[in-house]
């Protein structure tokens, strides 16, 4: 942009020394025309320059055509000498009107200058704000997990590709569709309550298990058991609340596989966390020691 500033500054000036000389040059070859009033023309070279080079370029235009007009075409012919009184007038006249349109120019080029300079810069924040958007959109859509935003009714407004797959419903069916329509009857209320409670607090992010083991509702009917996250941001004055879904039937199954072979075991196994509390036990730890493993379990 400054390289483009510069480069139109030098024009109009480059003008403003080429606007006289060719008034000058078109006088000179129809002299008769002009030898009346040999002033006034020139006023048009102020006018161009002027529109072109702003105050600069009008007063530098302004110069010239003073200097060309006094030596040519004023007598004393061919010398800058002491105009007539008539010729004089003119001169001053035209000055204190070339003065006043470069001025007006001045002007109306700072202020083109400046709204040119404010839309280039909204463009460019626009532009900016696009790719933003179009960034945060394809992470969105290519995130592994579901991703799902709802508005302070709870109704879904983001709906991407994980979500879709997860859940085997179209985006475009389950935007602006209550969230409930994904969960399983018997969990709606607690998840509606949780909802509530977390928008009320100062907390952005947080897991949902408490609510202990959460399920999603496939479109077919078909529940599954899913891991979740949920935060909270406010736009516009209003809530949106983000959750993080992940389908974890095949970890739930591959956990039952693995129970079942620790049940399933001919010995006793115990299994303790860091601070030497038991976390599992199987059926053989019941039948030698006599005790219910939920008698165990925590001690």
């Amino acid at each position: 942009m400054s390289f483009t500033l510069e480069r139109s500054q030098a024009a109009g000036l480059l003008t403003a020394i080429l606007t006289p000389m060719l008034i000058a040059l078109t006088m000179a070859l129809s002299w008769p025309l002009f030898e009346a009033n040999p002033v006034s023309i020139f006023l048009f070279a102020v006018v161009v320059s002027a529109w072109y080079g702003g105050l600069a370029g009008g007063l530098l235009s302004l110069a010239v055509s003073f200097l060309i007009t006094s030596y040519f075409f004023i007598e004393p012919y061919y010398a800058f000498g002491m105009p007539q009184f008539g010729n004089l007038v003119r001169l001053v006249t035209i000055g204190a009107i070339g003065v006043f349109i470069s001025i007006v120019c001045e002007i109306m080029q700072r202020k083109n200058s400046h709204g040119a300079v404010m839309v280039t810069e909204r463009n460019l924040a626009e532009d900016e704000v696009r790719q933003r958007q179009a960034q945060l959109t394809a992470i969105i859509a290519s995130a592994m997990d579901a991703i799902i935003t709802i508005d302070s009714d709870q109704r879904i407004i983001l709906f991407n590709a994980a979500a879709e797959a997860m859940f085997k419903c179209s985006a475009d069916e389950a935007m602006g569709e209550p969230i409930d329509r994904f969960i399983p009857e018997r969990f709606r209320r607690d998840h509606a309550d949780h909802v509530n409670k977390f928008g009320k607090t100062k907390v952005t992010t947080r897991s949902m298990s408490s609510l202990g083991g959460i399920f999603g509702l496939r479109k077919d009917g078909e529940e599954f058991p899913i891991e979740a996250s949920i935060s909270q941001i406010e736009a516009h004055g209003k809530k949106l609340y983000t959750v993080i879904l992940r389908d974890v039937t095949e970890r739930e199954r591959s956990d039952q596989r693995l129970r079942t072979v620790i049940d399933g075991a001919p010995n006793g196994i115990v299994m303790i966390d860091g601070g030497g509390s038991i976390v599992l036990v199987n059926s053989q730890i019941e039948a030698l020691f006599a005790y219910d493993r939920s008698e165990l379990l925590g001690k």
